[in-house]
């Protein structure tokens, strides 16, 4: 799998993260600025809003980990 394709099927499953109960995902809400697959590693620029809940991060870090 190339760094292109996984990059998009991480940021296919980060859109099916909620940024919020009722809130869009967290790629449109801008808690995930930017991927980037960089030697087989999920380098993420986060940017967490104060409405977002601490475990938010951590389901995203965890996501990017099994998607890569």
């Amino acid at each position: 799998m190339t760094d292109v394709a996984s990059k998009q099927q991480l940021l296919e499953a980060l859109r099916r993260v909620k940024a919020g109960a009722d809130g869009p995902d967290v790629v449109t809400a801008g808690v995930v600025r930017s991927v980037a697959i960089e030697d087989g590693t999920a380098v993420l620029e986060l940017a967490p809003r104060s409405e977002d809940p601490p475990q938010l991060i951590e389901s995203i870090r965890l996501l990017s980990l099994i998607h890569i």
